[in-house]
C-alpha cells in the first residue's frame, strides 16, 4: 500500500517515531520517499524474499542476519518502483536523493 502524504500525516500527528514504532510492533513499516517532487509515504510488512534452501535474504541484507533495516528499506523502495527488477541497473545517487530529497 502506497499512502498519501496528508493520510500519512493524519496518522502520525507530527509524531513520526512514536508511530514508526507502533506498527513495528505489528511488524509493519513506513518509509518516506521523495518521489516526483513530493514526499510519499510507504507501508510494507516484515516478509522478505528468502531463497529456499538457504532461507538468506535474495536480496539486499544486513551481515547480521537478525537485522532487518537493509530489506526493509529495499522492499518499499521496490514497492515504490513497482517491483524489485526495476531497481535492477538504477544508480545509488538516485536512490539517495529519494531517500533523502537532496
Amino acid at each position: 500500500m502506497i499512502i498519501d502524504a496528508e493520510i500519512a500525516n493524519k496518522l502520525c500527528q507530527g509524531v513520526y517515531p512514536f508511530i514508526f514504532q507502533k506498527f513495528s510492533q505489528i511488524g509493519l513499516y513506513i518509509f518516506r520517499f521523495y518521489k516526483n517532487y513530493q514526499w510519499i509515504y510507504v507501508l510494507v510488512d516484515q516478509r522478505i524474499p528468502v531463497d529456499k534452501t538457504t532461507k538468506k535474504p535474495i536480496y539486499g541484507h544486513c551481515r547480521n542476519i537478525n537485522e532487518l533495516w537493509i530489506p526493509l528499506i529495499e522492499k518499499a523502495y521496490a514497492k515504490l518502483n513497482g517491483c524489485y527488477e526495476n531497481l535492477v541497473a538504477g544508480f545509488v545517487d538516485q536512490a539517495i536523493h529519494d531517500l533523502t530529497g537532496y
